[in-house]
């Protein structure tokens, strides 16, 4: 966000923090953006979410995952229409595979994976995700 004064605190705040509605809409853009597969993929596979579907690929069928991600049926280019449904489809994809993404970091079983982030485990994976950044910068 633009700011007069990025030097003053509530000025540095805005200038490095998404407001809630820049949020929505980065997320929104993502799912017109990124490869995710339809909801008659997902029927036909047997699988339940994105999530399920993405983790499946990547760990029964890597090549098959590389190829899903650079499929141009399966994404759009920057500036281009989202392919496939809708994007509230798309968005329901993406938010299922990115809460599906962390309940898989947080290492809880698959039995327990249900969908919802507590405020606990998304403290706990920010935590951990701030510590990992924070290594990685420093090599």
């Amino acid at each position: 966000m633009a700011v007069i004064d990025g030097q003053q605190a509530r000025g540095a705040i805005k200038e490095t923090h998404l407001p809630l509605e820049g949020f929505y809409e980065a997320i929104t853009r993502m799912s017109a953006l990124k490869a995710l597969p339809t909801t008659a993929e997902l029927r036909s596979s047997g699988y339940e979410s994105a999530c399920d579907f993405v983790i499946a690929l990547r760990e029964g069928d890597p090549e098959g995952l590389v190829a899903f991600l650079d499929s141009s049926a399966n994404h759009a280019e920057w500036g281009g229409e989202a392919r496939g449904e809708a994007v509230d489809v798309r968005l329901d994809h993406l938010i299922r595979l990115m809460i599906g993404t962390i309940e898989a970091q947080l290492d809880k079983p698959k039995a327990d994976q249900n969908g919802r982030l507590s405020e606990y485990e998304v403290k706990k994976w920010m935590g951990r995700e701030m510590i990992s950044g924070a290594v990685s910068k420093s090599r």
